[in-house]
């Protein structure tokens, strides 16, 4: 468990600037809210807050989900108090958010191969959980394309993971560095000395980040 939970939300709203700005990011000390637009007038919303380990079971009945937010966020931008103003209580989700190390037993076994978030879960910050699996799905479909026995089974499953474990494991670690620097960034840009240098990094790092996570060479 990340120690984090994700709770998400779309409403009808638009923006006054929707004409430019379609995607929001609001940081905060250990907490954060992004927004973008769905189209057709909607939004949709994330915000992650942190929680103890079984906290949405503690609180379900506590407090309502969007109460809590509205209290959570208090002060923090009147944008954010419009998307939560225009959103019905019962579409608001809470998520959990878990990942784990890389799985270096290994994803197969004989003629069994996992995939997805079922060998690689990542923090959702970057978007790659869903981009990974189909990235899996590409390469085991390649791998298993020609078999002409199912003896040749573990040894294409073993190749396709050879493909993919390095990858995977370095989009599992941008996503949990992506989360901690988003819930910390208040922290780390005010910090004498370090934070100059952080943020120095971040500006160089970001653009290969983003080329290598979305590049069509996996």
């Amino acid at each position: 468990y990340s120690g984090y939970t994700c709770f998400t939300g779309t409403c009808k709203h638009t923006p006054k600037d929707i004409a430019s700005v379609a995607y929001k990011v609001f940081l905060g000390q250990e907490q954060y809210l992004g927004c973008t637009d769905c189209g057709h007038g909607f939004q949709h919303w994330w915000a992650f807050l942190p929680d103890p380990p079984g906290a949405a079971k503690v609180d379900a009945d506590a407090e309502p989900m969007l109460d809590r937010l509205k209290r959570e966020f208090a002060g923090w931008s009147p944008e954010i108090h419009d998307l939560f103003g225009a959103t019905s209580p019962e579409v608001v989700k809470r998520r959990p958010l878990f990942d784990r190390l890389p799985m270096t037993k290994g994803w197969t076994d004989g003629c069994v191969a996992l995939m997805g978030d079922a060998c690689h879960p990542t923090m959702p910050n970057l978007g790659q959980g869903g981009a990974m699996a189909i990235e899996d799905a590409f390469v085991l479909g390649k791998e298993l394309g020609g078999i002409k026995h199912t003896d040749e089974l573990p040894k294409r499953l073993k190749a396709y993971e050879r493909r993919r474990f390095v990858r995977a494991s370095i989009a599992q670690f941008l996503s949990r560095n992506g989360s901690d620097l988003l819930v910390d960034w208040d922290k780390l840009r005010n910090t004498p000395v370090v934070g100059p240098i952080g943020m120095w990094f971040i500006n160089v790092a970001q653009p290969l980040t983003m080329n290598y996570l979305y590049s069509s060479e996996f």
